[in-house]
């Protein structure tokens, strides 16, 4: 029963944009860019979008995500707006979702201050923000365990 309300649930998923705003096209815009840790060989973790980080350190479920690639490389699609930035490096074992582990590294949103990396994505555009070196690694007080 639930694997059947899984499927309906993606293809009413996949039917939405194909309705939206009229029939009217918004074409994605992507952010891409690149996290590095000295030393670390291999990244796994996700590149995080959120529409709204007035809500500082405790931003809740990103509104669009993708995985990185093994360099720490990522590109993220979302439609035209604004949106904060983050990344979040697992250095620990187990699902890539979830909130930040102890062990982990953010980088970019939120920032030590609870400020986010704000960006603004064009429709059809590549907005490249470069590489960034400055994680946070997770202590147990932030950390979602």
């Amino acid at each position: 029963m639930a694997r059947g309300m899984a499927g309906w649930l993606a293809l009413i998923l996949l039917c939405l944009p194909m309705s939206a705003a009229g029939g009217e096209s918004h074409a994605e815009g992507t952010v891409v860019g690149q996290v590095f840790d000295e030393g670390r060989e291999n990244y796994r973790g996700l590149a995080l979008l959120w529409r709204d980080c007035a809500a500082g350190n405790d931003l809740g479920k990103p509104d669009f995500a993708a995985a990185l690639a093994e360099d720490g490389g990522f590109a993220v699609q979302a439609p035209p707006g604004e949106y904060c930035l983050g990344v979040l490096v697992r250095g620990t074992e187990g699902k890539l979702s979830g909130p930040p582990r102890r062990g982990d590294l953010i980088f970019l949103t939120p920032g030590a201050e609870g400020e986010g990396y704000r960006i603004t994505l064009e429709s059809g555009s590549r907005l490249d923000v470069g590489n960034h070196g400055e994680g946070r690694l997770v202590s147990g007080e932030e950390s979602g365990r």
